[in-house]
């Protein structure tokens, strides 16, 4: 363990039931104060270590600087990961492009072995990566993607979630799919098991697939379905489990309070519709968990260790100032403290998203209900 983390507890410890003065400065320049007081005399328990937690991407070269003790390889470049030649796709966030933005080298799995690699000089325990489930990956590193060149096209690898065949020494790369399995025996036979140091501890069953025919629309045509996304989740999850029965998986990785209510579903379908009604469901996320918590009960293992949802504020793409204040509506009613800002302008931001905030939190409370029967499911936010 770091010597940091002894000195953070040391610190935290002197300015218990302290309030400490601290003068802020806007990104226009405009400072305000505030007195922080922490309280620590109070009752406490015992958090998850792994809150403390950084995606790789983009943060590679501050590593060396930050007391984490996760990390996490995700976002929506690794939907379209191709882990046999590490080509990706942007998708919508630069011209539809597949190349070698995550990695230029031909070492299969190239990406995972290279977070290995750095978690391990870093002294971060916990490694989370993510497997794809869209239906393709980039196929080459040979630029933008055009309409014509959509999936399924030579541009594209289809995806599988489980052989059926034996694994592969090295990937074949001249049959175009990838396999999911055999990616995630072939970590294990670079890194080591979800026990081991350089192992990878967490599988993320895709990122943000409600967005899928939105941000990767030259790989996924159609919306994601209801049903689909709970059977290739669960094939999947148990795929994983076959081979590390150790490592967690996480899932649906959702993106914001549509997403948790009815997925990707919209009016041109009454899928979601049939099932909510059939099954007596609230939102979405009361289906995916019944549906892993059901493949638990019918094959004897664990398929689902986090929940996963990605939290946007909306308001928080107004600007810096805004984005730190956004974390309040995960528990505030109101806004009625004035850091420094406009009240008047924070309350016309927040009017219309506050809502979002109180669902999550209804969400999130409901979810504890379905964790009851669901023993041991934690939650990632």
């Amino acid at each position: 363990m770091k010597t940091r983390r002894f000195l953070t507890a040391a610190i935290a410890a002197m300015i218990a039931a302290a309030s400490v003065p601290f003068t802020g400065t806007s990104a226009e320049g405009n400072s305000y104060d505030m007195n922080v007081s922490v309280d620590l005399s109070g009752e406490t328990k015992e958090i998850s270590p792994y809150i403390y937690g950084v995606n790789q991407y983009g943060n590679e070269k501050y590593l060396k600087d930050l007391n984490v003790n996760s990390i996490r390889q995700g976002g929506n470049r690794m939907t379209a990961y191709n882990w046999e030649n590490n080509a990706s796709n942007a998708g919508s966030d630069w011209k539809h492009s597949s190349d070698n933005n995550l990695s230029s080298s031909d070492r299969p799995a190239d990406c995972v072995q290279v977070l290995s690699d750095m978690s391990q000089k870093n002294d971060i325990d916990y490694k989370l990566t993510t497997l794809q489930l869209a239906g393709y990956v980039a196929a080459d590193k040979d630029g933008p993607v055009s309409e014509e060149e959509k999936a399924p096209s030579d541009r594209w690898n289809q995806v599988v979630y489980t052989k059926n065949a034996p694994f592969d020494e090295e990937p074949d790369l001249t049959d175009g799919k990838v396999y999911m399995d055999e990616y995630v025996n072939y970590i294990i036979g670079k890194l080591g098991d979800s026990k081991s140091a350089t192992g990878i501890q967490g599988y993320s069953l895709d990122n943000e697939p409600a967005l899928w025919a939105s941000t990767h629309s030259r790989m996924r045509l159609n919306r994601v379905g209801v049903q689909e996304l709970s059977d290739i989740s669960i094939e999947t999850a148990a795929a994983v489990k076959k081979l590390d029965p150790n490592a967690e998986v996480f899932g649906p990785s959702l993106y914001g309070y549509t997403a948790y209510d009815h997925l990707a579903d919209d009016d041109n379908s009454d899928e979601w519709e049939t099932i909510k009604s059939q099954g007596g469901y609230h939102w979405y996320i009361d289906y995916y968990l019944d549906r892993m918590k059901q493949a638990e009960e019918t094959t004897g293992t664990r398929l689902l260790d986090v929940l996963d949802i990605h939290y946007y504020s909306e308001s928080a793409r107004v600007g810096a100032e805004d984005r730190v204040q956004s974390v309040r509506t995960l528990y505030e009613k109101g806004i009625t403290v004035n850091y420094g800002l406009d009240l008047l302008q924070i309350k016309r931001q927040y009017e219309n998203w506050l809502f979002f905030g109180l669902f999550l939190v209804s969400a999130l409370t409901y979810a504890r209900a379905l964790i009851l029967f669901f023993s041991g499911l934690s939650i990632s936010l």
